[in-house]
Order: C-alpha cells, then structure tokens, then sequence
C-alpha cells in the first residue's frame, strides 16, 4: 500500500512539472511557424493545391538534352539541375517547334505552332502585335514582368511583347552576368510583388568558347571515368556522333574529315559550358532562398533547341530537324513542393502557355488564333489524363538562293514510335523510334502502313495551320507550285 501511494504522489509530480513546463512555452501564431520543410515533403494530389505567385522561365539555348547526366550522360555535367528534375516534373518526351531560337520562343510564349504565329527565321516584325504573349498575359493578372538575354540574336523576333522591362546584350554575355541583372531587378522591386521573369542563357552556343576551369573539370572527368577510349566509344556508339562532319560557326559551314582529336575537343568545350551555366544557376537559385523570394515559385527550365556535335554530320543547328535538335528538356519545378514525377508521353513548347494559365487563371481565348497546347498540370493528379499527342516541328527557311544544300522547307511529325519528315526538295524521310532512336535507317521505301498515316496528318496540319500571307511569294510561280503539291493548298 504504501509502496502504491508513493508511485501515485511521483505520478502527481509528474503532471504537475508537466502542466508548469506548457505554461512557460511562448503562444506561436500559425502564421509564424516556418512550415517550408513540411511543405516540401506534402505529398500533391491535385493540382487546386498549388499557390504560383512567381514564374521564372530559364531557358538554355542550344542546350542538347542528351548531354544532361540526369538522361544517363556519363558525365556530371548539370548536378544542380538534375536535382531539379528528380524533385519537379520532369517530361522526358519534350519537343521544341523548330530548331533555330525566335520561332521556338514565340511558340513557347503564343502556344502557336510557326506556321501560325509566322516566325520562321530572323525576322523582328513577328510575331506581330495582334498576338498575346506569355508575359502579356501574365501583366493582366498583376504580375511584373522582365527579361534578360544572353545575346542579341534572341531579340529577332517579337518575343519581348509584354515585358515591363528587358536586357539585350550589343555583345555575347555569360551566364553571370545575366543571372546577376535578374537577380538586381528582383532586389529593385518588392518582396510581395507576383513576377514574371525570362532568363534565356546561351552559354552552350557556339558563339562562347568556355572558360578554361571548366575546360579543365570536363577533362578530369573523363580521365578519371570513364576514360578517354570509353568516351569516345560511347560518342560514336551510342550518340552516333560521326568524324565527318560540318564545322561550326560562321555558316554556311564546310563539311570535312575530323580526327578524334578535335571531336573531343568540341565535345569537351560544349559540355563544359553546361557544366557552367548550371554552376551560375545553383548560385541564382541560392540567392533568391537568401533574400526570402524562393517561395511560391514555378521555375521552368528547358531549352529553344539542341545541337548536332557531328550527329547526322552537322555540328551547329538549325540546318534539319533531327531529335539532337527537336528534344529539349522540359522541367516543372514547384519550390515549396517535392513533386518527383517523370512523365514520358509526349509533350510541346506549345504547352507552357496553357499550363501557367491554368496555375494563374489567365482567359486564353483572347488569343487571335486557336492555342494548341494542352495544360501539363494534369500529371499532378493521381490519374492523369492527357491526351496522345504528336510533335509537330519545322526548319527555318533557307531559299533558293541561300548556300545551303539543302534548301528549302522541312516539317517533321512524330509519336512515341515514328516520326516523318516532309521535304520540300529531296526525298522524304520515315523512321522507326522504337528501333531506330538515332533516326539513321530512313524506311520511307518500305511498305509501312503508318508512313502513309503520317504524311497525311502533316499535310493536314500544314494545310490547317498555314497563313500564306506569312510564307509564299505569289509572284514565284514555280514556288508556289511546290507548296501546293506539300499541301499548303487544299
């Protein structure tokens, strides 16, 4: 008994210290708990759960997918930005629209194909005034908008409609630099504002040699593993990589016998500038989490298009429309949520503008032409429900005056399986992705019901989405003849 009294009056002690202790804890209002790390790790349902008030759009040019090591490079050359990948939506099937910079960025920002926003190449007067853009759209529903540019040639186009201010260089600028002009206008404007900003970087471009350091971490790399032999191996094994090859820069290039020597150099070169741009990325990240503005935010991170590095004997871009060039990578990352999800259908540039309207509630109608694209937020949901697409893409226009062996128009359609290629004057092109990812083996003489299934739905997408006023000469007959028989005409 009286052992039962003693355990009884230590249990009273007990609540009694316990009740004393809650008393002195400091009364935290909810809305002062720092809850980021739980918000983090909160498994996402649906997509009603997200709150977007900021929108960073980086956009890599010239940045081929495959050189990424999140795609199974055997070089680390884009660490932080794998890291964003394994945490956000990462698309493994993305397409850009073309394979020069202004076309594609005006389908990113329009959700239009070329062919109706009429930006093909170069051209400063399109997409013209009448079409809404991105940072437009976003300015109605009280976001401030900016850009920064890397270089000059990203400004021929009207992409810049919408921005309350932007930054083009007179001269290439690095990835600092450019990081550090955004990261100063987002000091400049308040820390409760809702923005917008583009930060398209070129590093990768064969404009910029890369910086010696990096030069120098690449070559380490692959000394340590695989070796250089290996290297080597997997570059012409498995990216189909060939010696003969077009130089870069100026063009029209010439094509000629490269020893292994000088591939590797390029390769090096290329891979070392992404492997510095994702440095300068991680530090942009980081200061944004330094001043508090990491919250709320959708960064997008993909590119306008790839490059050959000597696949299918080009070493520059723009010049055909193979998947070196036409697959971009494509990231939806949310900060204050840890999302993990890789999606392999197929998706396209022109489904950014439909998926940040959905996430800010931005009326697409007001677009002068039909959009395209197709929201991406739907791979948030348990059971998702997006629809089987095709990509559809096209070349820059090169006429019958240019240098250029191959001239004229290009337009390629692809699923998960075939893609076709319409050329206006060579022979067209059909390949079996399954089996033929590099698209080396051209099946267009083969009896393949699908290749017919396939020219017919890109002639249909020409005839539907061309505006001729855009493209044809009426006044070169002969050109004309051709188109029609491509299928702008019905």
């Amino acid at each position: 008994m009286q052992r039962n009294n003693k355990f009884f009056i230590f249990f009273v002690f007990c609540v009694l210290l316990t009740i004393a202790f809650l008393k002195h804890i400091p009364n935290i209002p909810a809305d002062k708990v720092d809850n980021s790390d739980i918000q983090k790790t909160k498994k996402i349902n649906t997509r009603e759960k997200i709150k977007i008030d900021r929108i960073i759009l980086v956009s890599i040019d010239t940045l081929r997918k495959d050189h990424l090591s999140f795609t199974g490079y055997p070089l680390e050359t884009s660490p932080f930005i794998d890291g964003l990948s394994e945490n956000g939506l990462n698309f493994s099937n993305a397409f850009s629209h073309n394979s020069v910079t202004p076309p594609a960025s005006a389908s990113v920002f329009t959700s239009l194909y070329p062919l109706q926003h009429g930006l093909f190449d170069f051209d400063t007067k399109k997409p013209d005034n009448s079409y809404l853009m991105l940072a437009e759209f976003l300015k109605e529903k009280g976001f401030k908008t900016a850009a920064f540019t890397s270089l000059d040639h990203a400004s021929l186009g009207n992409n810049f409609q919408g921005f309350d201010t932007y930054s083009i260089p007179k001269k290439i600028r690095a990835a600092d630099k450019t990081f550090g002009l955004a990261l100063n206008w987002l000091d400049e404007i308040k820390k409760n504002d809702k923005f917008f900003v583009w930060t398209h970087i070129d590093d990768p471009h064969g404009f910029f040699k890369s910086e010696k350091k990096y030069y120098e971490k690449i070559s380490k790399m692959i000394d340590n593993k695989p070796g250089e032999d290996e290297f080597l191996n997997y570059l012409f094994n498995e990216q189909k990589i060939d010696l003969d090859c077009t130089d870069g820069l100026p063009l029209p290039a010439k094509r000629y016998q490269h020893t292994k020597e000088e591939i590797l150099d390029k390769i090096i070169d290329y891979d070392a500038k992404i492997n510095f741009v994702d440095n300068e990325f991680e530090k942009f990240y980081n200061e944004l989490t330094k001043r508090g503005l990491n919250k709320n935010i959708l960064w997008i991170i993909t590119s306008e298009h790839g490059e050959g590095l000597c696949s299918h004997n080009h070493a520059y871009h723009g010049t055909h429309i193979y998947n070196e060039l036409l697959k971009v990578p494509l990231i939806f990352y949310f900060s204050d949520m840890e999302i993990n999800k890789n999606i392999d259908k197929i998706v396209e540039h022109i489904d950014v503008l439909p998926t940040v309207a959905e996430l800010v509630g931005f009326d697409l109608s007001k677009q002068i032409k039909s959009i395209q694209g197709t929201s991406l937020l739907t791979f948030l949901d348990d059971k998702p429900s997006f629809p089987d697409k095709y990509a559809f893409s096209q070349r820059r226009y090169y006429s019958e005056n240019s240098d250029f062996k191959d001239k004229g128009k290009m337009f390629s359609l692809q699923n998960e399986k075939y893609k076709y290629i319409l050329n206006e004057h060579k022979q067209d092109e059909f390949y079996n992705l399954i089996d033929d990812p590099h698209e080396l083996n051209n099946l267009i003489n083969k009896n393949i019901s699908q290749k017919d299934e396939f020219k017919k739905e890109i002639l249909k997408r020409i005839a539907k989405f061309t505006d001729t006023n855009n493209i044809i000469n009426t006044k070169d007959k002969e050109l004309e003849k051709k188109l029609e028989n491509l299928g702008y005409f019905k």
